[in-house]
């Protein structure tokens, strides 16, 4: 009886468990908004994108532990919360709602990822990484959802009415969406008034064309839509100004917006001397704002269009901001435009660009306090509520973009400045290089920077000193000058400049974007990733002391100390007022453990990042300042602390002192500082004249240049003064002392003193840099190497009494008087005499072939393969002769060469670790097996063609070294496919193709 009793429990149990499995596999994608301005909202009010999840089955299904994502490599990237059963169990039949807020601190249902309005991916896995569900869509529109037309079934369609948490059969499907109205000029500059036309795709006499010239979203109703906004505030908490600003929700103006039916064409005009409308909006506490231009400024014409039609999804909006100038482009730098509603931006309630209601709420508090740059305003806003959608135009002579974006007000206290900076956000990447020195990058978000604390006085302080230690091993941030139109208002000068986030460091290092802690040090606060590993870091700092070697050691394995030092010297070169207790960001790469063989960045170790040094170079404190006892202040911060403690190691303080001495004699060399101050004054002097027209700030052209002198005398005198704080610092056994390095040809070979090369490619050191000269400190060991180049070797150093060394690097200690050393080289006969390098094509490989007739000490050869002649991966290692003579021939081939060219090289590494290469071959390989790949350069989908290879292949993305970005994935059973790529930093990659029958094939792409 218990036989069959277990027996029965046992077929009843795994009747359940199967159709709990069955339930968990019948789950799906039913329906996505990834563009929601309108519709539902989640608990904290925001109008957040969703996806809908519907479970057809019988029975509920808790997907509790289970995975969502947006990125097809990355199953993993969002788990649903356990210990929520209420609110992830999705009913019989029923539907669930899955908030992409990018905020999961909100609830269960909100994911860690967004989803771009610009097409994207979204897929539900179980807990044991099966794949439930999957959908890749295009691009979408704003409150138009796509979801499956039958509810679980294979058909999608547009809905302009969505359905969430009901069946889709509710919803309004409209299966088309209308074409984009035609604009029959270019945006930008133009010489002289114009007609412009617009007209619908195919001139369709049924659709209807709405525009607006205000900025705002067209609407197919010429009905105002009004909003109030503010223009004096009581900023001294006087009866005065209060009697005059008045209160809270007090002392209003009306403003309207409308739409414009189109009926023939616009007449585009030169608008400089019409009357400011934006402009004239106060944006500041100021109770008398000054800044507000008393006559009319350079402006635009901004149009944004949209076409209508019953029974269609209306189009997107199109955009385009027009120019009148007689000469053609009005400026020697990028012109960008912002539009956006102009509530948006002014609202009293929610506008970003305004004190507002915030702040009057603030003086109802605090009726007597004056108000000062941290004062509360609208302007303080941060965060997903604090985000508003608008339309960026860039125009130079080479570029041009119009985009879809969104924006916040960025920064601190500088938030409250008449003008503000601007933090764009782009759906995907912005469609533009931006940066002429990386040409290849494509940012994801950007600053439009209003100077910070320099605002009013040079307007580049910080791109400036940016520039000055770009070399150096910490990030800076890229930028250049720009005039920005608001709603083709003239706003002024702003800086475009990198913003330092998980897509940058995604960008510049290739590490994944989910996978970072970013912390700023003030108040500690996780900008991105966690903040685990930074409190270990705080804890073992703060409870070990840094002299202690083992510490010291250990310390090194939790922070990149070369990158801490380099940051350390530029902070207190500058004099930084708003540091270390501020202004100060470090990050690292999620890995278990540190490895020290990992590719930098992906080590684990801390790394810092230089911003915001506004308040610097002589502004705050003086030239000759001391700053050795703020950057050691344990009071101020964890930073401080960290530094303090590591000069209490002598070994650490040596390496501090020689490197510190090293950058004042190149990096930080007045003559090269002050070159570079003079490049980037003159790309802004130009502008400045019609910027302090504009803002008031400085109040005069004589003020600005007296400004910029400031910082070169600051510079020029720097380096002497540091020396100096080192000597108040350490004590007066650091003083002075006199280098002087020769080669005895430059052609044989050259010298490296401690850790800066002295060759034309370092900073400061000019084109014949010998007999080279560099003020070092007194009792810090010196360390010189002697480099040989190809064809040379070194034999000996000689100081100034003729006394030989034939050690190529010596140590020099202890140091009290002027050193001069000079190396000496002779020619050298090559290791290897190469009679032939040749590589060919062999069906689906490439063959590669070499011949020497003499070898001497040769360790090996290494066969290098790159897609573009400049970034090169090893494929093949075959041993050498070590020493012989007569004719050796050597062989391999190229297994799985890329579409098209191939470029190849020979390296060869001597005993000692000496390489020396050959000349680059190239071989065409032309297609294999790939019919098409497009578009090339990609940003979201990358689609491929395959002609013969057999249904169910695999695919793979590497990046150019090799390492895979993607894991393995099996392709739909016909012969295209379209694969997500959004996720991928920008760069060059391979996808390697391999059919069943063991075949592969792989093809470049470039993603942007």
């Amino acid at each position: 009886m218990n036989k069959y009793s277990t027996l029965i429990k046992l077929l009843l149990f795994l009747s359940v468990t199967n159709t709990q499995l069955l339930a968990q596999k019948k789950l799906y994608i039913n329906e996505i908004l990834a563009s929601n301005s309108k519709g539902i909202t989640d608990e904290t009010g925001k109008a957040e994108d969703w996806f809908e999840i519907y479970n057809p089955g019988d029975q509920p299904v808790d997907i509790a532990n289970y995975y969502l994502t947006d990125n097809a490599s990355n199953h993993k990237k969002f788990q649903v919360p356990a210990n929520f059963s209420a609110q992830t169990t999705i009913p019989a039949k029923g539907f669930l709602i899955i908030w992409a807020s990018s905020s999961p601190a909100r609830g269960p249902l909100h994911t860690s990822f967004g989803l771009s309005a610009s097409g994207e991916f979204v897929g539900i896995y179980s807990p044991s990484d099966e794949t439930i569900d999957e959908k890749s869509f295009g691009p979408q529109q704003e409150d138009v959802s796509f979801g499956r037309s039958a509810d679980g079934g294979p058909d999608w369609a547009y809905y302009s009415a969505p359905s969430p948490r009901a069946s889709n059969a509710t919803g309004t499907i409209q299966l088309t969406k209308l074409a984009v109205p035609v604009f029959s000029h270019t945006a930008g500059f133009q010489n002289s008034d114009f007609s412009l036309g617009i007209t619908s795709a195919g001139n369709d006499p049924t659709v209807t064309i709405w525009y607006t010239t205000d900025g705002s979203e067209p609407v197919n109703n010429s009905a105002a839509t009004s909003w109030q906004y503010k223009n004096r505030y009581n900023e001294n908490g006087t009866s005065g100004q209060q009697l005059v600003a008045k209160g809270v929700d007090a002392g209003l103006s009306v403003e309207t917006n409308s739409s414009i039916s189109y009926s023939g064409p616009i007449s585009i005009t030169d608008r400089r001397n019409e009357p400011n409308r934006v402009a004239m909006k106060t944006s500041s506490i100021a109770f008398e704002p000054a800044y507000l231009p008393a006559t009319p400024i350079y402006k635009g014409t901004v149009i944004k269009a949209k076409a209508f039609k019953e029974g269609f999804i209306p189009s997107e909006t199109v955009t385009k901001t027009y120019f009148i100038n007689s000469g053609g482009p009005k400026y020697p730098v990028p012109v960008i435009s912002v539009s956006t509603n102009e509530r948006s931006l002014f609202d009293y309630t929610d506008g970003l660009y305004t004190p507002g209601r915030r702040f009057d709420l603030y003086r109802q508090a605090s009726p007597s306090v004056a108000a000062w740059s941290c004062t509360e305003g609208n302007f303080s806003g941060d965060g997903d509520l604090w985000e508003r959608r608008g339309t960026v135009e860039f125009f130079d002579n080479s570029n041009r973009l119009n985009q879809d974006i969104s924006f916040r007000i960025h920064g601190g206290c500088t938030r409250s400045l008449p003008e503000k900076t601007l933090r764009l956000y782009s759906d995907t990447d912005f469609n533009l290089s931006v940066f002429p020195e990386k040409p290849t990058l494509f940012p994801k978000r950007l600053l439009l920077r209003n100077s910070g604390n320099d605002n009013g006085s040079t307007m580049f302080r910080d791109a400036f000193y940016q520039t000055v230690v770009r070399n150096l091993s910490f990030d800076t941030q890229l930028s250049r000058p720009s005039v920005v139109f608001l709603n083709s208002e003239y706003w002024g000068i702003h800086t475009i400049t990198e913003r330092y986030d998980r897509f940058y460091l995604a960008k510049k290092y290739g590490v994944d974007k989910d996978n970072v802690d970013l912390i700023s040090i003030e108040d500690s606060e996780v900008e991105e990733g966690d903040n685990v590993k930074f409190n270990e870091l705080i804890t073992f700092v703060n409870n070990n002391p840094l002299s202690n070697t083992i510490n010291y050691n250990n310390l090194k394995n939790l922070i990149d100390i070369d990158n801490f030092t380099d940051y350390e010297i530029a902070e207190i070169f500058c004099g930084n007022v708003d540091w270390p207790q501020k202004n100060s960001r470090l990050w690292r790469t999620k890995v278990p453990n540190i490895a020290a063989d990992a590719p930098y960045a992906q080590d684990g170790k801390w790394r810092w990042m230089l911003f915001d040094t506004d308040l610097s170079l002589g502004s705050g404190f003086s030239v000759s300042h001391n700053y050795f006892p703020e950057a050691t202040d344990a009071q101020r911060s964890i930073l401080a602390t960290l530094f303090k403690k590591l000069l209490e190691n002598s070994e650490y303080k040596r390496y501090f002192l020689a490197r510190l001495a090293d950058l004042l004699n190149t990096t930080f060399l007045s003559s090269r500082s002050i070159s570079i101050l003079a490049s980037v004054k003159a790309q802004y002097e130009p502008l400045m004249p019609e910027h302090i027209a504009r803002w008031k700030s400085p109040a005069t052209m004589e003020a600005w240049n007296a400004n910029v002198t400031s910082i070169q005398n600051f510079i020029t005198n720097r380096p002497g003064f540091y020396r100096d704080n080192v000597r108040t610092q350490f004590g007066s056994s650091y003083q002075n002392l006199s280098l002087t390095v020769n080669v005895s040809d430059p052609n044989r070979g050259y010298v490296k003193v401690n850790s800066i090369t002295i060759a034309p490619a370092t900073d400061g050191i000019g084109s014949n840099p010998y007999p080279w000269n560099g003020i070092y400190f007194q009792n810090v060991p010196l360390k010189l190497t002697a480099i040989a180049k190809p064809g040379s070797r070194f034999l000996r150093w000689e100081d100034s009494n003729g006394t030989a060394n034939t050690d190529p690097e010596i140590t020099l200690t202890p140091l009290t008087s002027a050193l001069s050393y000079k190396a000496f080289y002779e020619e050298s006969a090559l290791p290897v005499v190469l009679t032939y390098f040749d590589a060919k094509k062999e069906n689906k490989k490439v063959g590669i072939r070499w011949e020497t007739t003499e070898e001497k000490e040769n360790d090996f050869f290494e066969v290098e393969r790159s897609p573009d002649a400049r970034y090169w991966t090893s494929i093949a290692k075959i041993d050498g002769l070590f020493s012989s003579k007569g004719q050796k021939k050597y062989e391999t081939a190229d297994q799985q060469p890329f579409e098209g060219l191939n470029y190849y090289r020979l390296k060869q590494v001597d005993r000692d670790g000496t390489t020396t290469f050959s000349r680059i071959i190239s071989v065409d390989m032309g297609k294999i097996g790939i019919i098409n790949l497009w578009p090339n350069p990609v940003v979201d989908f990358l689609h491929v063609s395959i002609d013969d290879l057999a249904n169910g292949a695999e695919f793979e993305i590497t990046d150019i070294n090799g390492i895979s970005v993607t894991k393995f994935r099996k392709m739909s059973a016909n012969n295209a496919v379209s694969i997500p790529v959004v996720n991928l930093a920008t760069g060059i990659y391979i996808l390697k193709i391999k059919g069943h029958d063991g075949s592969s094939v792989s093809s470049k792409f470039i993603k942007q």
